[in-house]
């Protein structure tokens, strides 16, 4: 409010006005301290001004215009009369305050700036309007657009109040890489106890790679190695593993190393326990198999199949020595069963005679066999076929064969 000076009609009385250009609602309750009244005949009359009328509630300010009506008398009765007009206006911008004031988000995740947008409404302060009567808008906004950059953003909020004071909030968010890496490998990793396994080509299979980072297979680490120095023994082994990325977000991995027992259990032959046969004579596998069946030891169906696991044998039938043979046959049906056992070469020993009879040589041995189970050596040992220390010479010596027909007979006597 500007000052001005107001005059009596007689001209007389001069009545001065200094006040603040604006002034607070006490300073207005308490205006009459700033006016003061001088008469050229009665000197300053201050004392004597009165307040007439008023429409400013001084207690209560609402926005707007109101007057206030002062006059002053002096001795001669000469009067004169002060309007001032009082303008309520608000010049506070609105503000709030929030419990969180910033922000701090996953790149896979989306912040809700509309809530927050909200919760601002709900919260602002104004010193003249309730928060309903506010606008709250959104002034500026990098996040959204870069919401899946990890980065540091902004998102401004413009408050605007009824008499148009505007004030700014300003709510941080930080756009953070908080996803692990993914890896690439095998859980579970099968190997035979003879094979050769090695920690090195484990990680060789392994890759990890990250969406913000790429690549992040160098940062592998070894953290436990239950299997380094166990791997020719049978068991489950586990090597714990982590990768990191730029971020520092870790993912942590085992796998498990299962060394499993591929060969048939290694069995000693006690002297006397095994299939023996000359250094001339040579067994197929097919003869292998129809001593297993001519014995009772096969028990599968006729179609089996079957598989060499171990033969020593093979490529050694001319040079003595024990040797270990171990099949494996597969029913039609699903069953298996693995048959065991040890052939014995000898050196060619001299024949003194021939057999002489029709019939084929198993014939005779399943005979002999069973009229003597005991000095044929025929034992069975779970699935251990064993033909012990048996010799089978039969000689008819009323027929008694030449040198070179005894060489024959010996020839199919051998096969």
């Amino acid at each position: 409010l500007l000052p001005f000076p107001v005059y009596p009609s007689s001209r007389t009385s001069k009545v001065s006005v200094t006040l603040p250009l604006i002034m607070s609602v006490a300073e207005i309750s308490a205006m009459i301290s700033y006016i003061s009244a001088f008469d050229d005949v009665d000197g300053d009359i201050t004392h004597l001004i009165e307040l007439t009328s008023s429409t400013y509630d001084h207690v209560i300010a609402y926005v707007g215009q109101y007057e206030i009506n002062y006059s002053v008398t002096d001795s001669s009765g000469n009067t004169s009369e002060l309007k001032v007009f009082v303008l309520v206006k608000d010049i506070s911008a609105p503000s709030v305050g929030l419990e969180e004031d910033s922000a701090m988000v996953g790149y896979t995740e989306t912040f809700n700036v509309e809530g927050l947008k909200n919760t601002i409404q709900n919260l602002v302060w104004d010193n003249y309007d309730e928060s309903a009567n506010v606008n709250v808008a959104i002034k500026s906004n990098t996040y959204t657009a870069n919401k899946n950059i990890p980065g540091e953003y902004a998102v401004t909020f413009e408050m605007t109040d009824t008499s148009g004071n505007k004030g700014e909030y300003v709510f941080p968010i930080t756009v953070y890489d908080n996803v692990a890496p993914i890896v690439t490998y095998n859980e579970t990793i099968y190997k035979p106890v003879t094979s050769t396994l090695t920690i090195q080509d484990i990680i060789a299979d392994i890759s990890a790679t990250d969406i913000i980072s790429g690549n992040v297979t160098d940062t592998l680490e070894v953290l436990e190695d239950g299997y380094t120095g166990n791997g020719n023994k049978v068991g489950s082994y586990d090597i714990e593993f982590s990768v990191q990325d730029d971020a520092g977000n870790f993912t942590f991995f085992t796998v498990t190393v299962h060394a499993t027992d591929n060969i048939p259990p290694v069995f000693m032959v006690t002297p006397g326990q095994f299939i023996r046969v000359e250094d001339i004579v040579t067994l197929s596998n097919e003869d292998f198999v129809d001593i297993l069946v001519r014995t009772g030891q096969l028990t599968l169906p006729a179609n089996t199949q079957y598989m060499m696991l171990v033969n020593e044998y093979e490529g050694n039938s001319g040079i003595p020595g024990l040797y270990a043979v171990s099949m494996k046959f597969m029913a039609s049906t699903g069953e298996t069963e693995i048959q065991s056992f040890a052939v014995e070469v000898l050196e060619t020993a001299p024949i003194d005679g021939v057999i002489e009879d029709s019939r084929d040589l198993w014939a005779h041995v399943v005979d002999y066999v069973k009229a003597n189970p005991v000095q044929s050596g025929l034992i069975l040992v779970g699935s251990l076929l064993v033909i012990g220390s048996i010799t089978f010479v039969l000689i008819q010596s009323n027929n008694y064969k030449p040198e070179h027909q005894r060489k024959s007979k010996y020839s199919k006597y051998r096969k």
